[in-house]
């Protein structure tokens, strides 16, 4: 069973520090934003949406361009809501943002995060990332600053799409967004390995994958004596790799 993605929202920004996108999405979703700022650096980016939700942000603090996040919340009611990522600068060309909405994941988001950099201009985006359950989806954000052009070449395995682009032109900031879906537990190398000589920062978020609801009697009206007449029959699958039960 893997995550699904209901929908993708991506928006650049002008000169406004806050942007805003609204939407509609199904009750116990979760929302995870992914934005890029080549203008940021080692500044805290938030996010916010009415109805509130709790965000959690994870960002990169590197000691140079860009600044790059993953902000994530659930959002239990569903219906309509917006969203609103807070940028760090008023530069334009240099900002922009991708929104999941995605169904399926598990309840508390308890999965691995990384985010790194590298300011020297001499490499490209590589994050490892160990994730912890088997088909969970990985959601981070390259971003470039300078924007150097060139075709990309994205990092593989695991496969990664790329759901959002943001090319503000030489001298601002490129910033891919990128996800991968149903990936094994290991370490993996995510990013890109195209074009060359990158200053560089990025943000990577494992969203897990959540078990399936128990249904049928409560366990709490099953007696001992019910298990030996046999008159209720208790039947669990469960899969993963450690289980335990007390």
């Amino acid at each position: 069973m893997a995550i699904g993605i209901t929908q993708i929202d991506t928006f650049s920004t002008g000169t406004s520090e806050t942007v805003e996108v609204a939407l509609t999405v199904a009750a116990n979703s979760w929302l995870v934003v992914t934005f890029s700022d080549g203008d940021g650096t080692n500044r805290v980016a938030t996010c916010s949406s009415s109805p509130s939700c709790s965000w959690t942000v994870r960002q990169d603090q590197t000691s140079g361009y860009p600044n790059n996040a993953v902000a994530f919340a659930f959002f239990a009611a569903g219906g309509s809501i917006t969203v609103s990522p807070v940028f760090t600068s008023t530069s334009a060309g240099k900002r922009s943002a991708c929104l999941y909405e995605l169904s399926g994941c598990e309840g508390t988001a308890g999965g691995a995060y990384a985010v790194n950099g590298d300011p020297s201009a001499t490499t490209t985006p590589s994050t490892n990332i160990t994730t912890t359950r088997t088909d969970s989806l990985l959601i981070g954000v390259c971003g470039n600053e300078g924007a150097v052009q060139g075709a990309y070449t994205l990092r593989t395995p695991p496969t990664l799409t790329l759901d959002f682009e943001h090319n503000g032109g030489v001298g601002t900031n490129r910033a891919y967004h990128l996800s991968s879906n149903g990936v094994s537990v290991a370490t993996h190398t995510v990013g890109l390995s195209a074009p060359a000589n990158q200053s560089w920062s990025a943000a990577w978020l494992e969203m897990r994958v959540g078990g399936a609801a128990l249904t049928g009697t409560a366990l709490s009206s099953i007696s001992e004596q019910d298990i030996k007449d046999g008159s209720k029959t208790i039947i669990i699958t469960l899969t993963g790799t450690t289980w335990v039960a007390s």
